[in-house]
């Protein structure tokens, strides 16, 4: 992990369920604390286009849910989800698990690949 002058370790990581940090690599593990602290970095209002990058890239590694995501960005779920998430899968730049139950319990969001067609 590559620690910036400064700023705290990425904690969030350390909240998040075991069992889904086990299913990563270390270099996924790696890449998710140097997104937190490149949006630590920046401060508490990162700009949009920051935010999208960085969200797609943490989906890019495996499905996260609004929560995870939160957790993971130190954001509220429900602001992340209107502000970020649902404009990025209307956009087409990130895919719901579950596109047919968007409340669904388990929904997670997942980065589309760039040779997905829609």
């Amino acid at each position: 992990m590559v620690c910036l002058a400064g700023l705290e370790p990425a904690l969030p990581l350390k909240v998040l369920p075991a069992r889904l940090l086990s299913n990563m690599s270390a270099e996924d593990i790696d890449l998710l604390e140097e997104l937190v602290l490149e949006i630590r970095q920046v401060g508490k209002r990162p700009s949009y286009n920051l935010m999208v990058r960085v969200i797609k890239q943490i989906c890019s590694i495996q499905p996260f849910s609004a929560a995870q995501l939160a957790t993971i960005l130190e954001r509220n779920p429900h602001r992340l989800q209107e502000k970020y998430l649902k404009p990025m899968v209307d956009a087409g730049d990130l895919d719901m698990l579950f596109p047919n139950a968007p409340k669904h319990k388990k929904q997670a969001y997942i980065a589309k690949t760039d040779g997905e067609v829609e």
